[in-house]
């Protein structure tokens, strides 16, 4: 019993002396936020809620917090670019696609919502596609979902968001943008490892 606190203790001093990359590198996606900011462990986390953000057209992307860690930028996949009104960002054709891309953090994520031409709230389905090409439908209701995206081992680049119908306009309001803090890497780690752990004691 005390070797093996020992060995325990041993392989979490490794852990956080000598971080090991993960085996497999991967892209999570969640669609509540609660659980989201849960994952995130001791990572530093930035809330963007465009509070200084002037409202009107913007033809270029967007650059939010720039030369920090926790910069990124919001871009529309039509020429015309996107607006912003009252705390929110949304495209202004429809076909458009809101894309969120930064230079390597370890997640981001927001509130996503579709609208009618007039900004009333709409239901219907949206389009997520990740860095790796991936595609995910997820349906919303007449209030906004959360979409964020975790990466394990890898870092997040990019996040687009559109809708799967070619009427509504997409916005997006309440960006989370998260960076590893001091010890947080090594917690996901140890973390996995006991997940891990516990699969292989319940096969046998």
């Amino acid at each position: 019993m005390r070797c093996s606190a020992a060995v325990a203790q041993l392989l979490l001093l490794c852990l956080v002396l000598f971080p090991v990359t993960p085996a497999q590198a991967e892209i999570i996606l969640y669609d509540d936020r609660e659980t989201f900011m849960e994952a995130l462990f001791s990572q530093q986390a930035y809330l963007d809620n465009f509070e200084n953000l002037a409202n009107g057209y913007y033809a270029d992307p967007i650059v939010r917090s720039p030369d920090t860690e926790f910069e990124y930028s919001l871009a529309s996949s039509s020429i015309v670019g996107l607006m912003a009104e009252d705390l929110l960002v949304s495209t202004i054709l429809p076909k458009s696609i809101i894309q969120l891309a930064a230079n390597a953090v370890q997640a981001i994520g927001g509130e996503f919502g579709l609208t009618d031409f007039e900004g009333t709230p709409i239901g219907g389905d949206l389009r997520i596609t990740l860095q790796d090409g991936s595609v995910i439908t997820r349906s919303i209701s007449d209030s906004t979902v959360f979409i964020g995206v975790i990466g394990v081992g890898e870092d997040v680049t990019s996040l687009m968001v559109g809708a799967a119908a070619n009427a509504p306009l997409v916005t997006v309001a309440s960006i989370v943008v998260a960076v590893p803090g001091p010890g947080a890497l090594p917690v996901m780690l140890l973390t996995t490892l006991l997940i891990g752990r516990s699969r292989k004691l319940r096969r046998h």
